[in-house]
């Protein structure tokens, strides 16, 4: 994708989200690592630091970073001194490394425990995802189920799930949905999961 984008003048951009949250000790090389000339990269703490520290980043080509920092100024000034300094005190003392780790194992174990939940308790026909990070499955439902029925039927049982047409700007994805294991503990992935195969 690196070299279309060289050879038809397009930009790529690049969300790392959830990079530093890979489950394995080698991550793949970031796009911008590969191409800094073609790649705009986004990334923000709020997935690693704490949800309410709003602290971003973009690293690109000169020229986009000069319309960056222009649009930045022009509608917010800059991120709350606050959470900038406590991101900085948190790097320089250490801090973040050990809480990423504490991270990655956290999700990494309760990422298994869905699976494992998932494995007992989807009917044939359902397929989902293998994270190898962050904090979300994909089902894809059996005999094309439609997702947003399942996200409306699934709430009036206690589960919070996102029909996958919410992320595709053409209407795709309707029989796919997105799982969260991040913010549920043990007995809820598995109660979740079970009440949700038995709607399929």
């Amino acid at each position: 994708v690196v070299e279309l984008a060289r050879r038809y003048g397009f930009l790529l951009v690049e969300d790392v989200a959830y990079r530093e949250l890979g489950f394995s000790e080698e991550p793949l090389p970031s796009l911008w690592s590969l191409a800094p000339d073609v790649v705009v990269q986004t990334g923000t703490t709020s997935k690693t630091f704490f949800p309410g520290v709003r602290l971003g980043w973009a690293v690109g080509p000169a020229e986009i970073s000069a319309r960056l920092v222009s649009a930045k100024q022009n509608t917010d000034q800059c991120a709350g001194a606050l959470g900038q300094r406590l991101f900085e005190e948190s790097v320089r003392r250490g801090w973040i490394d050990e809480q990423l780790e504490l991270s990655r194992a956290l999700y990494e174990r309760k990422c298994e425990r869905m699976l494992a939940a998932l494995g007992r308790s989807m009917p044939e026909g359902a397929h989902w995802t293998r994270p190898r990070g962050g904090f979300f499955s994909w089902l894809t439902l059996p005999d094309g189920g439609d997702s947003v029925e399942l996200a409306r039927r699934a709430v009036e049982q206690g589960v919070g799930i996102v029909p996958g047409t919410l992320f595709f700007p053409d209407g795709r994805g309707a029989d796919t949905v997105r799982l969260s294991f991040s913010m549920v503990d043990d007995a809820q992935i598995d109660d979740g999961i079970e009440r949700l195969g038995s709607l399929l």
